[in-house]
């Protein structure tokens, strides 16, 4: 973890302005990435699946999947 430190205070004292940050590809973005990916994936798990099921299995809820009863629904939607 001190590496990742370094490694983003190294590159915000390097770059001539925080436009250059953002639009450039830190090397630590591709460090951070793949250190914090797998423990997202188990909190964000964690933390929707309780509400998933619940809608889910919400006896008044219609998860429509057909496109063309989805477009006709979207249109009744957007009418004034």
């Amino acid at each position: 973890m001190v590496f990742l430190q370094l490694a983003i205070k190294e590159e915000v004292l390097k770059a001539p302005s925080i436009d250059a940050i953002v639009s450039g590809h830190p090397m630590y973005i591709h460090i951070a990435v793949h250190y914090v990916r797998p423990r997202q994936v188990t909190y964000v798990r964690d933390a929707l699946q309780g509400i998933i099921h619940e809608l889910i299995d919400a006896d008044d809820l219609d998860l429509e999947a057909d496109p063309s009863l989805v477009g006709c629904h979207y249109s009744l939607l957007q009418a004034p």
